[in-house]
């Protein structure tokens, strides 16, 4: 899918990995190199599809199902129609509808199973675990477990048991989401779509920890609004995602009068403390596409629990197609570079900014950046008028000094020698 967000990511992680071999995965063949087959795309669908298929002719007759009758086993996602899913028991096979997915995240899609999960507990003690390394899968889950109505125990097992060690670890997110409390869970995705996650730039320099002090200096009361990310009031999203960046800069409110336009923002902090441009804050134009972005991903996650959620096209969302690729949009507008080329000239030659000089053309005189260097070679005329207008500039400056002399004549003494300032004075 050519409208995939992540299919960049995944094309630069695989240019830069190492080569790739399609291969054609049956029972019985000898495991390839793992990191040479896991490197295309076509061989991690390939090896979904056998071990889809291979368990669903097998797993009705394990002893796993055969021995708990109210077992059940769901397998989504590693078909050929990307919808199917299958449910298997004791009983045999099935298919269920209600879980038929659009999704193409492993992350939403297992939210949307753990939902499914809920509804079918019959006692408020039901417990799910999610095996995952993704702090994505963590947000969602932390947004999602105060909707559950029959699970007490919701559990995240990340790590991996080793030959030496085991280094799994469980992650509580009960727990967790009752300590964060609703408000704080409830924009917590908007959060981590905003400050950086699979699909959106971080902030250069500024980690998920800074974010949660700040947050928690401040207080979460003060980024509720961060809620409008899920709907489609564009200018509401703007203005609560603009309040948080702003904060993250500038976390003590030492320029609070300028949170409301980051331009004005970055101004003001490049004016008054020594600091990289790395570590402004981004312009409004660029700000503005990626809370489109982090806005498109959020609504994405606040719709896991649905199996075909209307999402638009991220085309047009802070993304845009350029060669059956979707690429950030990084900010709308003119560069920079484009607005120099009318204020710097590229005269060469003998005659160099004789003749239709762009510096000239636009009454300007040639600078240091020109390929002239606006020296003493250079023929462009405004350059003899800034010369002469410095010059007259510090004629009138003497002329000031001198008048201002003749004006204190007559109130200040003209006194010199041993008896400076006498009687007479």
């Amino acid at each position: 899918n050519k409208e995939y967000v992540k299919a960049a990511a995944r094309d630069r992680r695989q240019s830069a990995g190492p080569i790739g071999r399609q291969y054609q995965v049956i029972a019985g063949r000898s495991i390839p190199p793992w990191k040479k087959f896991m490197a295309l795309p076509e061989n991690k669908a390939a090896l979904n599809q056998f071990l889809s298929q291979y368990i669903t002719e097998r797993a009705c007759e394990s002893q796993a199902l055969q021995s708990r009758h109210e077992r059940n086993l769901v397998i989504a996602g590693g078909f050929a129609d990307g919808k199917t899913v299958v449910c298997l028991s004791s009983e045999g096979r099935t298919e269920s509808e209600s879980l038929a997915s659009t999704h193409e995240e492993a992350d939403t899609r297992m939210i949307l199973h753990a939902m499914d999960a809920d509804s079918k507990f019959t006692d408020d003690d039901g417990r799910i675990v999610i095996k995952t390394p993704d702090t994505d899968v963590v947000v969602l889950a932390l947004y999602y477990f105060p909707r559950m109505k029959h699970v007490s125990e919701f559990w995240i097992e990340t790590g991996r048991v080793t030959k030496t060690s085991d280094q799994r670890r469980f992650i509580p997110i009960h727990s967790i989401s009752k300590s964060l409390g609703p408000l704080f869970c409830l924009v917590l995705p908007a959060i981590h779509a905003l400050t950086g996650c699979d699909s959106t730039s971080a902030l250069f320099g500024i980690g998920k920890k800074s974010v949660l002090k700040m947050i928690q200096d401040i207080g979460i009361g003060e980024f509720a609004d961060l809620s409008e990310l899920y709907g489609n009031d564009e200018q509401g999203a703007l203005r609560a995602g603009r309040k948080l960046i702003a904060s993250l800069y500038d976390p003590k409110h030492k320029a609070g009068k300028y949170h409301s336009s980051l331009n004005d923002l970055r101004f003001r902090l490049a004016t008054t403390k020594e600091t990289t441009l790395s570590k402004l804050p981004p312009s409004e134009a660029s700000f503005e596409q990626h809370l489109r972005r982090a806005s498109w991903q959020a609504k994405m996650w606040t719709h896991a629990h649905q199996s075909v959620p209307n999402i638009p096209s991220p085309v047009g969302h802070g993304w845009k197609v350029e060669h059956d690729t979707i690429i950030p949009v990084l900010f709308d507008g003119p560069v920079s570079a484009e607005v120099l080329r009318e204020l710097v000239c590229s005269c060469r030659g003998r005659n160099i900014c004789a003749n239709n000089c762009v510096c000239g053309t636009n009454s300007l005189p040639c600078t240091e950046i020109c390929p002239c260097q606006g020296d003493d070679k250079c023929q462009n005329e405004q350059n003899k008028i800034l010369v002469e207008d410095v010059e007259e500039s510090e004629e009138v400056f003497i002329e000031d000094i001198i008048s201002s002399r003749e004006l204190f004549q007559g109130v200040t003494c003209e006194c010199a020698g041993n008896t400076i300032c006498s009687e007479d004075c």
